[in-house]
């Protein structure tokens, strides 16, 4: 069972990749070490969103901060279809 229930340019999985390991921007194939990148830019967004939490939270804030945590791995963070 997937971690994640996608579709479209989004369920692609990386060439030669370990099951599970989505299409990235740094051709990443081993599922340890994008589960561990993911990890490492989710604690820098977490240190930063807590330090700043905006007084409004809105759809928009959400897609920011998806971007910030995932638009280094992958081309689609930050997009809503």
């Amino acid at each position: 069972m997937s971690r994640y229930d996608v579709n479209g340019s989004e369920a692609s999985e990386e060439p030669e990749a370990d099951a599970g390991v989505l299409e990235n921007l740094l051709s990443i194939t081993s599922k340890t070490d994008i589960d561990d990148a993911e990890t490492e830019l989710l604690d820098v967004l977490y240190q930063d969103t807590f330090d700043n939490f905006p007084e409004q939270l809105t759809f928009n804030r959400i897609k920011s901060w998806h971007r910030r945590w995932l638009g280094n791995l992958y081309s689609w963070a930050g997009e809503y279809e």
